[in-house]
């Protein structure tokens, strides 16, 4: 589903606020740059911020920059203190509204 046309998602994705860089690497060889919002609630529960039922790391991305993302293929997430790579567990889940979820774990 692409985004809605009223709606800049970019606006959502600022390095300034909330978003990261990650590279998402397919199976394939091909790789991509994208914009995310990176969500690990161990960090958060040790921060003390919200609770919520699951403990995956999640990275929510632009819809259209899932194309083609399966299970297996790897996301390498550039935090502030270095890059961390981890395994997709499942087909990225769009939620509705041009954003999708990529459910995630570490590589050790």
């Amino acid at each position: 589903m692409p985004s809605p046309a009223w709606e800049d998602l970019d606006v959502f994705l600022q390095e300034d606020d909330f978003a990261t860089k990650a590279t998402i690497n397919l199976q394939g060889g091909q790789s991509r740059a994208v914009v995310g919002i990176f969500d690990d609630p161990s960090i958060t529960a040790h921060l003390g911020g919200y609770h919520r039922d699951d403990n995956n790391v999640m990275l929510t991305v632009k819809e259209t920059d899932t194309v083609g993302v399966r299970k297996r293929d790897t996301v390498t997430v550039h935090h502030h203190t270095g890059a961390k790579s981890y395994d997709v567990m499942k087909t990225p889940e769009a939620d509705g509204t041009g954003m999708s979820i990529i459910v995630m774990l570490a590589i050790p």
